[in-house]
């Protein structure tokens, strides 16, 4: 099978696109890691760039909520980001210093869930924009991503070559 494969000039050389998804409307998101950028690819094939209020926060990867909100992490800033629909960025810093954060989800509820590589630790940030921390075992330490399955519980994957789940109290 033959593909056709288009590759996309970023205005900003090394700017390090990092995290990726897609919206439901067809629009492309990723961060830029050096650049500090959030970017949008649209279905007319235009780059438009959001810049982060926090300098240097070494943006991560991203998830686009079911409410079209784009949820990132900011690795050397300790905080998750959101960018609306409207343009606007709000920021949420975590309790613990130098968490490391990686990757990002939204569950069923509307949570967005997220992975600490230091502390060992799977973050929740609810609605409310109250943050949530579990101390996940030692033994998967450092967690990277993270997705949220149809029963609404929690999958990671971390760096000590385990997969861990959290499931709903019953």
């Amino acid at each position: 099978m033959k593909m056709n494969i288009t590759e996309f000039t970023i205005a900003k050389a090394d700017s390090g696109p990092y995290g990726i998804a897609a919206a439901k409307d067809g629009n492309v998101w990723f961060t830029q890691y050096k650049a500090n950028q959030i970017s949008c690819i649209n279905k007319n094939e235009e780059i438009k760039e959001y810049a982060v209020p926090t300098p240097n926060a070494k943006l991560m990867c991203l998830t686009v909520s079911s409410s079209g909100d784009i949820w990132f992490t900011e690795n050397a800033a300790n905080k998750i980001g959101r960018l609306t629909t409207a343009g606007n960025f709000t920021e949420y810093a975590l309790p613990h210093p130098n968490s490391e954060l990686y990757g990002i989800t939204e569950g069923l509820d509307g949570d967005i869930w997220f992975t600490q590589m230091k502390g060992a630790r799977i973050g929740k940030l609810t609605a409310d924009g109250t943050i949530h921390e579990y101390d996940i075992p030692t033994s998967t330490a450092g967690p990277h991503g993270i997705i949220c399955d149809e029963d609404g519980e929690v999958w990671f994957a971390s760096e000590c070559n385990k997969i861990g789940h959290i499931r709903k109290n019953s």
